[in-house]
């Protein structure tokens, strides 16, 4: 007993110090964050796999980039499912890239020509590939399954029953219950959507362990609130144009709302302007109408896509100038107006009006400003003193973040700017300060006070916790079966398991019911035809009576059939004694009764005829 626990002891320990290697990897020369090191050695205590829904505080990327270095060659090939977004391929890549111990990753594309992806499968190391070419190469049997040591799913809140990669799940492990299948999400609001999500795609992907390490997780909010940064909120007042713009958007958005509980249709509870902001709120549409789409008129459609450019318009109102937001509008009014509903309601012509003040009252404003620059320098006409009291312009470098690089680690800045406040930077912040200790950093957020901008960053904050605290109680609830990894759970030796098997087997039975009853007939198909056979065999057929069924089929407390209306032809007590004799059952009874009149006859025949009788 303390030998195997003092194994056990060792095993952990060395995962420990192998991921910590590879930590310092990937981290380079900052520290990396310690519930990093928690969050792995948690996926690798489950050989069998796990599916991981994470916060958005918790480096998706940099997690993964963990567990490729820790993969050992030896136990086969991994394959990544290439993720939808080009972003965390780069970010995993650059992490890769950045490490010390950089494992060679091959990416598998439809560019790669077979003979050259075979070799790939069996070399033991690092896959990327697309869902389209692994279920190829799986029906055609071009891949060495027992060779393949896991596979890692990063959008786990986008599987279903009916995805690819359920399907490519199911293939592998039909041919290799040994490979391992990790899946990772760090959207938890698209884990609760729908009935059962998370238990439904941890059944697809014969998976029984859930991991959840939500913000407010012990390690997480500790370490991150060791040494937060310095944080400076500075709010814009909005004109007040741009508030007229705001109330009347949200007022069109409200009246669509109440035209969409018209139909009937839809669950009213989740159509409110609070969860139209988001783009979650298409999914929960589109949810609810996918069924019964081919139903719905043209203006239910239009609706939709109305919900969808009032959530656009409300969004451009403080990213972009009045100039570039006019002109949005007018290209809105051009396409959509034989066919948009918003667009003819009263509340959005003030929107077009409030639009135009906005950019009048800023031409009036700079109409006069030359004016008071003509008057100051008049005033002050003197360009040497002006050269002398000039100051350098720091240089400004702009980076294009379309490919989602981490900017922080590359630049590791001391002062922040943030406007548009997004979630998930502001986590990355959080991160990149608790990875660097002792550097000093300060953050400045500039946003629209009393914005749908700020109420929406609130919003995701809450939606997020909100969404972890359901998931915390169904993972309490969840009632996981024993075999979904594929494993067979049982108490009996392999000798009675076949033996059993053998005499409780569904042709057995078949066979006895044929020797039983002469004229049975044995259906053997699919489910989906069974009911077109019973409708079949009932053409031309009366109905059975309810009153004669209950009196055949319902026995009495003493296991007698009362008022059976085969009492005429059999002793019904003397057929319930017949099928309580030992190794006696239903496929058997009625072929002793047919060649035995009575108990008497049945008890004086020797076992040769007994034998005989039952058909063995």
């Amino acid at each position: 007993m303390i030998n195997s626990h003092l194994k056990g002891k060792s095993k952990s320990l060395a995962i420990t110090s192998t991921f910590r290697l590879a930590a310092t990897s990937v981290s380079g020369n900052h520290t990396m964050v310690q519930f990093h090191e928690h969050v792995i050695s948690e996926l690798l205590d489950e050989p069998s796999g796990g599916i991981g829904i994470l916060s958005s505080v918790l480096s998706f990327s940099q997690l993964i980039c963990s567990l490729l270095l820790l993969h050992e060659p030896s136990q086969g090939s991994l394959l990544i499912l290439s993720p939808s977004s080009q972003s965390l391929r780069s970010q995993i890549s650059h992490h890769l890239q950045s490490s010390d111990e950089s494992p060679e990753v091959a990416e598998i594309t439809a560019e790669l020509p077979a003979h050259h992806r075979l070799p790939l499968y069996s070399s033991g190391q690092t896959c990327f590939i697309t869902t389209r070419i692994l279920i190829v190469d799986l029906l055609t049997r071009k891949i060495p399954v027992t060779s393949l040591a896991g596979l890692i799913l990063p959008n786990a809140h986008s599987l279903s029953e009916t995805s690819t990669e359920a399907f490519i799940v199911r293939i592998v492990k039909s041919l290799s219950r040994s490979v391992y299948v990790r899946a990772f999400t760090d959207k938890p609001h698209a884990m609760v959507s729908g009935f059962a999500k998370t238990e439904r795609i941890m059944k697809v992907l014969y998976i029984r362990k859930l991991h959840l390490w939500p913000r407010f997780q012990v390690y997480v909010s500790e370490e991150l609130e060791r040494s937060p940064p310095e944080v400076v909120d500075v709010r814009v007042p909005m004109s007040k144009y741009m508030v007229g713009i705001q109330k009347l958007i949200v007022e069109v958005m409200d009246a669509c709302l109440k035209e969409m509980r018209k139909t009937n249709k839809v669950d009213v509870e989740d159509l409110t302007v609070e969860n139209g902001l988001f783009k979650s709120f298409d999914e929960i549409v589109r949810r609810q109408l996918d069924p019964i789409w081919h139903t719905l008129g043209k203006k239910t459609n239009q609706l939709v896509s109305d919900l969808k450019t009032l959530r656009k318009l409300l969004d451009y109102l403080v990213r972009y100038d009045v100039v570039s937001y006019l002109k949005y509008l007018d290209t809105l009014r051009v396409s959509e107006i034989f066919r948009s509903v918003w667009i003819f309601a009263k509340s959005s012509y003030k929107i077009f009006d409030y639009a135009k003040n906005e950019i009048l009252g800023g031409k009036l404003r700079g109409a006069s400003m030359p004016g008071a620059l003509r008057n100051h320098n008049g005033d002050h006409n003197d360009p040497e003193g002006l050269e002398e009291g000039a100051k350098k312009i720091p240089p400004l470098y702009f980076y294009a973040l379309e490919r989602d690089e981490p900017i922080l680690d590359m630049l590791k800045p001391s002062v922040i700017i943030v406007y548009h406040p997004d979630m998930t930077f502001v986590r990355e912040i959080q991160v990149f300060k608790a990875e660097n200790l002792s550097k000093k950093v300060k953050v400045y957020f500039i946003f629209y006070e009393a914005s749908i901008e700020l109420h929406k960053f609130e919003d995701n904050i809450r939606i997020e916790n909100g969404a972890f605290e359901s998931l915390i109680r169904q993972k309490s609830m969840m009632m996981i079966p024993v075999d979904q990894n594929l494993n067979c759970l049982g108490l009996n030796s392999s000798d009675e398991l076949e033996a059993s098997s053998s005499q409780n087997s569904i042709t057995r039975k078949a066979g006895g019911g044929k020797m039983s009853i002469r004229k049975c007939r044995v259906f053997t198909g699919q489910e989906l035809i069974f009911s077109e056979i019973f409708a079949t065999l009932k053409v031309n057929q009366d109905e059975p009576e309810l009153d004669k069924v209950v009196r055949v089929c319902v026995p009495s407390e003493e296991g007698i059939v009362e008022s059976d209306v085969r009492d005429e032809n059999y002793n019904t007590s003397a057929v319930e004694f017949l099928r309580r004799l030992p190794g006696v059952n239903d496929s058997y009874y009625r072929l002793i009764m047919d060649r035995c009149k009575s108990l008497a006859e049945l008890a004086l025949l020797p076992a040769e005829k007994l034998a005989e009788l039952v058909g063995g």
